[in-house]
């Protein structure tokens, strides 16, 4: 299977949500065109927000699309903010002293789910010493210590979905 954004949005039934995407791109399009969200997409990178803001003008999603400038480790909204946080390969990112505030902080703003997706470490596609690759293992767990976890598997990614609030398993 491929774990692409629209995919990734399909398996997570995100459907007519607020939704918090991590990391400005693609998904934020798809997410306000196809599943009818309110997407808020947040990226570090102002140039990139730029270029977002242009592209959701030219696709008439001004509407349905907020893009902002925040940290993920370090996010200034309240708890409970959005029904559905996404990272759609952003965790790989941050250094690896910084992920589980990145962690943490997607869960604190979430009220139903957090979907993570990442490169499987064959599949990793940055040099190791920039971006080194997402702990698997060490994701799953931290993301179980808040809730029930389910893991899909695609040809180059892993899928994440904690859905809070329902028993560990």
């Amino acid at each position: 299977m491929k774990l692409d954004r629209k995919k990734v949005l399909e398996l997570g039934k995100v459907n007519d949500e607020r939704v918090l995407d991590i990391g400005a791109g693609d998904l934020t399009i798809i997410a306000a065109e196809r599943f009818n969200c309110q997407v808020t997409s947040i990226d570090v990178n102002e140039s990139v927000l730029d270029d977002e803001r242009e592209r959701t003008k030219r696709k008439g999603l001004t509407d349905k699309i907020q893009l902002e400038k925040e940290d993920a480790t370090d996010l200034t909204y309240q708890n409970e903010a959005f029904e559905t946080v996404i990272s759609y390969g952003a965790l790989h990112h941050n250094s690896k002293n910084r992920r589980e505030a990145f962690i943490r902080e997607a869960v604190r703003v979430a009220e139903n789910k957090v979907l993570f997706t990442e490169f499987k470490e064959e599949h990793h596609i940055h040099l190791e010493d920039i971006h080194p690759p997402v702990d698997h293992e060490s994701l799953h767990d931290k993301l179980g210590g808040y809730g029930r976890v389910e893991v899909h598997e695609g040809e180059e990614k892993l899928l994440y979905m904690l859905k809070k609030g329902d028993p560990l398993t």
